[in-house]
C-alpha cells in the first residue's frame, strides 16, 4: 500500500491489514513479533521506510535496545533514541494530549503549526537530513506492552486519511498480540544469539531431521548445514548434536526463528 489521500478503506485494505495481523499472531516470544511486524510493514502493506519501538511504559520505550527499522530509519534511530526525541514535535504533541488506551495517531502536518525552535531544530538536523519530509506515527499503551510505530516517506504531506486508518486499526490489535505474546513460555536466553538461518536449522535438528533432509528442505548445502548446527551448539552451551536436539525439542514450541 503506497501512502494516499484516499477515504475509507477497501477489502483489499483489510486483507493485506489481515495479513499483518495473522503472521504476528503466530509468532512466540517479543523478539519474534517485532521482527515479523517491521518486514510485514513491508510485505503485506509497501511502506518503505519504518520504526518499531517496543516497552512496558511509554517513557521506556525510548530506552528500546531492540528497536527495529525498515529502510534508512536505521542510521536515524540511535541518535533519535539518545537525544532527538526530546524534541519531536509528533512525541510532544502526543504527551501533551495524553496517550489513552486506544492510542494515539498523529501525522507531521498536524503539528507544524506548534512548533517550536527546539521542534525545528529537530526538523532541520534530524528529519529533513535524513531525507524524511512527512511522519506518521501511532502510540498504544497496553497494560504490559507500549507500541510506537512510526512510519516515514521522502515527500511532504505523503501520508493520507487511508494509512491514518490502517495504523489506527493497526495499533490496538497489535498491542492485544504483543501482550498476550508476553503471557506465553518465553525461550531461554540463548534461543535469542541464534541468527535466523542457525534458528531454522536448530528448529529441525530438534525434529529429528538429519543433515540431508535439512539441506534440501532449505536448500543449502550440508557444509553450510554443520557450519549452522556447530554454532547453535556453541551458543547453546550443547556438548553435541543430540544435546542440542533435546534442547530445541524443549524450546521450539516458543521460538521463531531471528
Amino acid at each position: 500500500m503506497q501512502p494516499s489521500s484516499g477515504g475509507p478503506l477497501t477489502s483489499a485494505d483489510y486483507e493485506r491489514v489481515l495479513g499483518v495481523l495473522g503472521e504476528c499472531g503466530r509468532t512466540r516470544s517479543l523478539r519474534a513479533f517485532r521482527e515479523t511486524l517491521i518486514e510485514s510493514l513491508a510485505s503485506h502493506l509497501g511502506y518503505r521506510h519504518a520504526s518499531l519501538l517496543l516497552g512496558p511504559t511509554r517513557n521506556l520505550i525510548f530506552q528500546d535496545g531492540g528497536a527495529l527499522t525498515l529502510g534508512r530509519p536505521g542510521r536515524m534511530v540511535p541518535s533519535y533514541i539518545e537525544h532527538y526525541h526530546r524534541w519531536d514535535p509528533l512525541q510532544q504533541l502526543v504527551a501533551r494530549r495524553g496517550v489513552p488506551p486506544a492510542g494515539r495517531t498523529l501525522v507531521l502536518d498536524q503539528t507544524l503549526p506548534y512548533l517550536t525552535a527546539e521542534n525545528r531544530m529537530f526538523l532541520d538536523q534530524h528529519l529533513y537530513k535524513g531525507g524524511f519530509h512527512a511522519v506518521l506515527c501511532t502510540e498504544v499503551a497496553g497494560d504490559a506492552v507500549h507500541i510506537g510505530m512510526c512510519l516515514f516517506h521522502e515527500q511532504e504531506s505523503a501520508f493520507g486519511r487511508r494509512d491514518i486508518a490502517v495504523v489506527q486499526r493497526l495499533g490496538p490489535l497489535l498491542t492485544r498480540q504483543a501482550e498476550l505474546v508476553t503471557q506465553l513460555p518465553q525461550p531461554p536466553e540463548w534461543t535469542a544469539r541464534l541468527t535466523r538461518r542457525e534458528a531454522e536449522v536448530a528448529r529441525l535438528v530438534g525434529h529429528g531431521c538429519t543433515n540431508q533432509e535439512i539441506s534440501a528442505k532449505l536448500y543449502i548445502t550440508i557444509d553450510t548445514v554443520k557450519k549452522h548446527v556447530k554454532a547453535s551448539c556453541l551458543k547453546a552451551n550443547a556438548a553435541n548434536r543430540a544435546a542440542l536436539a533435546a534442547k530445541m525439542a524443549a524450546v521450539a514450541p516458543g521460538l521463531h526463528p531471528g
